[in-house]
């Protein structure tokens, strides 16, 4: 458990950690060695019921579903792998998630670059994404903060892409050695991350109306937020409500709880398998 889960919220350091160790175990949290792949491809919205019209392509990653659905990532790996060289994006991307984990295939890394590229090419948000969480841990290609956060800020403006928008507002939150911080645009970002969903965001903000860090202190907004972020599996969240609710009225409490099922949709699918739920 991290410092900020275990003190008061007013000494609780400001921001989130902006370490390597923080990013990689953000991104390896609930059994994500390798996210599985069949959920992935659920949640991207593959695995339609062959025979239904779709074209050649398609149909292969249709197989490829069944195929992972059967145990069979091998298989799989390689009718993704002839979608992918016919261009298709998502297949693209898919081929670099399988060969970056080391599922169905051995662990390539500088291959699953190459794919990830590929499918950033035609816009496919989660690969960019990728790339940035790459480049800024230094996984497969030469550690590069300046690199990472193009891709972040891609991935995030051009895609809406809520974990890549959840990475700029932690880097932005505090700086990096080539990023200098900006806690207002940091601010937008986790705003923008949270209501696209994204649990880590959502907690970041509870933080904020907690502690009235760059917003008005308001503990029902704090509330409201953390219990959508515990909603999507986040501890730091479901700790945090049981700091704040003993601060709080009843009927503050009633009002912030009756926010929760009406302002917000459920968090969205997390095609890059990051989140301890999904």
């Amino acid at each position: 458990m991290s410092r900020a889960m275990q003190v008061p919220f007013h000494f609780r350091p400001k921001g989130i950690p902006l370490k390597k160790q923080w990013l990689s175990n953000r991104l390896m949290a609930g059994g994500v060695r390798f996210v599985k792949i069949v959920t992935l491809l659920c949640l991207a919205g593959y695995g339609a019921p062959l025979g239904a019209a779709e074209s050649p392509t398609d149909a292969r990653i249709s197989e490829g579903f069944v195929a992972l659905k059967r145990g069979f990532s091998a298989s799989a790996y390689e009718m993704f792998l002839q979608a992918a060289n016919d261009n298709h994006p998502q297949a693209q991307y898919l081929v670099g998630r399988m060969l970056e984990g080391g599922e169905g295939v051995p662990r390539k890394m500088l291959e699953a670059v190459a794919w990830y590229r590929k499918a950033a090419e035609h816009g496919i948000a989660e690969a960019k994404a990728r790339l940035g969480f790459l480049y800024w841990s230094g996984q497969g290609v030469p550690e590069d903060h300046k690199e990472a956060f193009k891709w972040f800020l891609d991935a995030a403006e051009k895609g809406d892409q809520p974990l890549a928008q959840t990475y700029l507002c932690t880097i932005l939150d505090q700086g990096a050695k080539t990023i200098p911080a900006d806690r207002q645009q940091a601010l937008g970002w986790c705003r923008r991350a949270a209501e696209n969903g994204e649990p880590a965001a959502q907690a970041m903000m509870g933080f904020r109306y907690a502690e009235g860090d760059g917003v008005d202190k308001d503990l029902e907004t704090a509330h409201f937020w953390f219990t959508m972020a515990a909603s999507g599996g986040n501890h730091r969240a479901q700790d945090a409500l049981r700091q704040l609710e003993p601060s709080m009225t009843q009927e503050q409490i009633a009002r912030a709880r009756k926010r929760t099922g009406t302002e917000l949709p459920k968090p969205p699918p997390d095609p890059l398998g990051v989140r301890g739920k999904k």
